[in-house]
């Protein structure tokens, strides 16, 4: 995972190009679209995944290890993607090829929160459904001491000024990698 701070003038263009080794899911009980996983659902067999939408791939049944679950979930192996980010989803630039999955890290250890970092941690997540129309799609955010980390997608200067100018001190992941 990369991170970022306030600074610098770097912005997410349509022409960067973003890498993810995971595997992906679509359909099943929630009809869900094609999304790359970060968090698979627990249940026997899984009925989706959190993560972000891929587009540019017409028929997840022809990708690698791609099976239908008995709830009708299409689930792949681990695969490698690589495409453009625009603020709502992977845009595939390359074909998915199988991949063997990352090493596992784990996160790190938190500092007690502060009650500051709690009530900008409630206002984040109260205003999620917006800064989602504003293409900042906040994948996990968990107070740090007395600031917030947050995972986005892709982490450029503007996210993180806007995240910092709303909520007061952040630490913003980027979840995708450049290629």
């Amino acid at each position: 995972m990369s991170e970022a701070t306030a600074g610098g003038d770097s912005r997410v263009r349509r022409i960067d190009r973003y890498t993810k080794t995971t595997a992906l899911m679509q359909g099943g009980p929630f009809n869900q679209r094609l999304t790359a996983c970060r968090m698979v659902l627990l249940s026997d067999p899984p009925a989706g995944c959190s993560g972000v939408e891929v587009r540019g791939f017409a028929d997840p049944m022809r990708l690698p290890g791609a099976r239908r679950l008995r709830n009708g979930v299409i689930q792949t192996d681990t695969v490698r993607l690589v495409g453009t980010w625009d603020g709502y989803a992977l845009s595939l630039t390359e074909p998915p090829v199988r991949a063997t999955p990352p090493q596992a890290r784990p996160d790190p250890v938190a500092a007690p929160a502060t009650p500051g970092a709690l009530a900008a941690q409630q206002r984040l997540v109260a205003d999620m459904r917006e800064l989602r129309r504003q293409g900042v799609l906040i994948m996990q955010c968990a107070p740090d001491g007395d600031t917030i980390s947050v995972l986005v997608p892709v982490a450029d200067d503007q996210i993180v000024a806007t995240l910092t100018r709303r909520y007061g001190p952040v630490l913003v992941s980027a979840w995708l990698e450049r290629a």
